[in-house]
């Protein structure tokens, strides 16, 4: 367990630079401002709000360096290749209905619906998935409407999170 301490720490070292250089830079807050910005981010997701809030928000309040090439839209721009867009069902992070969303907004986006758990699907492997997102990013292969993949663990298997054999 020791050793995962490390990789987590650069890995949220990377993901706070490329968390503040994509937003706009939130405002700065003094010590009484974190309560009331915490309550507000809370409101608009119970989980999401307070981990986001100090693991990322917060971090790009100290952030000086400006977005030079920031995408700011528009959102249902029509892209020289399609979109694929992954949502996980039950993913306790982001919502399915997010993935629903986007994939709707986007002019040439294709929704791939992995019937799991988990934040992103490799928490909850499905071979499904991996073998349509490897299609899309070898020969761009785009998917009907509606795909559903399937986990290839069964719920409550006791080696959930666990790499298959």
């Amino acid at each position: 367990m020791q050793a995962q301490g490390p990789l987590v720490a650069s890995a949220l070292n990377s993901a706070v630079g490329l968390q503040c250089a994509d937003k706009p830079v939130p405002p700065k807050l003094g010590p009484s401002g974190w309560p009331r910005a915490l309550r507000t981010l809370t409101a608009a997701s119970t989980y999401n709000g307070p981990l986001q809030a100090w693991l990322l928000w917060a971090p790009c309040s100290a952030w000086s360096v400006p977005a030079v090439h920031r995408y700011t839209g528009p959102w249902d721009a029509v892209t020289p290749n399609p979109v694929l867009v992954i949502g996980t069902r039950y993913d306790p992070r982001t919502s399915y209905q997010a993935s629903v969303t986007v994939s709707k907004t986007l002019k040439n986006a294709t929704l791939l619906t992995h019937e799991g758990y988990g934040h992103t699907s490799d928490a909850d492997p499905s071979a499904c998935v991996e073998r349509d997102v490897a299609r899309y990013l070898i020969a761009l292969a785009t998917l009907p409407p509606g795909t559903v993949c399937r986990s290839d663990r069964q719920r409550f298997d006791p080696r959930f999170g666990q790499p298959l054999p």
